[in-house]
């Protein structure tokens, strides 16, 4: 069974790059995770789901670019659900 998870932050670079995400589990603890885009993108690549903020929301996939791999949302009928629109990861207290 493939674990699905919902993505409800993200950090981006300057120029719109993932560099991280917010991930809520999905089991018994709901509890946050952050995990690196090369992180999840390994984890889509073996099989996993990543959502948009709900179990329902847009499926995030893998795109593969001559410059590497990235994420994106599949779209759906409103702009909220991108991940660009997503909240920053909140940072991490010392």
């Amino acid at each position: 069974m493939n674990i699905a998870e919902w993505v409800t932050m993200c950090t981006t670079q300057v120029r719109g790059k993932i560099t991280e995400l917010g991930v809520r589990r999905v089991d018994k603890t709901f509890g946050m995770d952050r995990k690196s885009s090369m992180q999840v993108i390994a984890d889509i690549e073996a099989g996993n789901i990543y959502r948009v903020r709900r179990k329902d929301g847009p499926k995030i996939i893998v795109v593969k670019h001559p410059g590497g791999k990235y994420l994106r949302s599949l779209p759906d009928d409103t702009m909220t659900n991108n991940l660009d629109n997503l909240p920053p990861c909140q940072r991490r207290r010392n």
